[in-house]
């Protein structure tokens, strides 16, 4: 595509919007610049460090590639966000394939999962990241990178997208990614949920998975919210994928192994939903104390401020907090 001396250039073209010098390439489903050097009037629409379109940029450029900025160290992480970074490696470092990031809001999840998914890739020796944030990208987008690119990217090869954007890295191989605003994830007869089932590697053996950081501080209203932790029950109880994702209905199948597992859950009108009744909870905080037990007496002890699948829940930020035992695993 490039002649001597060219290398190609992605641009972010608004849709609909016409610039002399950008062809649109449906081959990678964006516009494109080839030239020696990318004129200035194109120059606003360059994507920016750790974007879909500069990584479609450097995959097209391998022997040329943008380099990434240094960190700014424009941002100081917390005490907190620390510890829950060294949580997230320690769940990885067992060999675990999930961890969920409940902090509440404010709590600073996003510092967080970046050092999370940094000590991961050093830890694995990954060379990508893939971050999916909530909309409007505008403003999410730039959050992430900014993050990034004040704590510093480690080295890895960072992309961040938004959740309508998934089909763009479906056929890209992931070792670690971050799940923002996992909750999205709560219906799973969607597009969105084939293609995460796809990028995440869902069904996969938890040894070929990527590692993967869900972040939500609303982790679940009702047990069919939470079918994409199914992986990391089936991990850590040792059971088979079909026990906790089975047939076409993933929420009715979760629901029914959590209640296999002594779980408050009740059958309405809408499918499953966490028990009322205060005896039954008080009963589930107490399995889980049980469960939590054992594990660490089989040495498989779950990291510090992490519940079972290694969920950190110390902030669940969710009116319904005490059903947060349902991650007891």
């Amino acid at each position: 595509m490039a002649g001597p001396g060219e290398r190609v250039w992605v641009l972010d073209i608004p849709y609909g919007m016409q610039v002399d010098g950008a062809t649109w390439h449906p081959a990678v489903k964006t516009h494109l610049y080839v030239g020696r050097a990318l004129p200035a009037h194109l120059v606003p629409y360059a994507p920016g460090p750790y974007t879909l379109g500069r990584f479609i940029e450097n995959s097209l450029n391998p022997g040329d590639p943008t380099p990434s900025p240094e960190p700014t160290g424009a941002l100081e992480p917390r005490k907190i966000q620390f510890e829950a970074a060294d949580a997230i490696a320690e769940r990885a470092a067992a060999g675990g394939r999930l961890f969920l990031l409940a902090d509440e809001p404010g709590v600073g999840k996003t510092i967080s999962a970046v050092l999370g998914a940094t000590a991961v890739g050093d830890l694995r020796g990954a060379q990508r990241v893939l971050v999916v944030a909530d909309r409007p990208a505008a403003i999410t987008i730039g959050h992430w990178c900014r993050t990034i690119t004040a704590l510093g990217d480690g080295g890895l090869d960072w992309v961040v997208i938004t959740w309508d954007r998934l089909d763009k890295v479906k056929d890209h191989t992931w070792d670690v990614i971050i799940a923002d605003e996992a909750h999205a994830l709560r219906r799973t007869t969607t597009k969105r949920w084939k293609l995460w089932a796809t990028v995440s590697g869902y069904a996969r053996p938890h040894d070929k998975a990527p590692f993967v950081i869900a972040t939500t501080a609303t982790p679940g209203h009702t047990p069919l919210e939470l079918p994409y932790l199914a992986p990391a029950y089936a991990q850590v109880l040792s059971e088979p994928m079909r026990d906790w994702a089975s047939g076409t209905q993933r929420g009715t199948a979760f629901a029914t192994a959590l209640e296999s597992h002594g779980v408050g859950v009740e059958r309405g009108r809408y499918g499953a939903t966490w028990t009322t009744d205060p005896a039954r909870r008080a009963a589930d905080l107490e399995a889980g104390a049980r469960l939590a037990r054992r594990r660490a007496s089989s040495g498989d002890a779950a990291p510090r401020g992490a519940v079972g699948t290694g969920a950190d829940l110390r902030h669940a930020g969710d009116a319904h907090a005490d059903r947060a035992v349902c991650l007891r695993v």
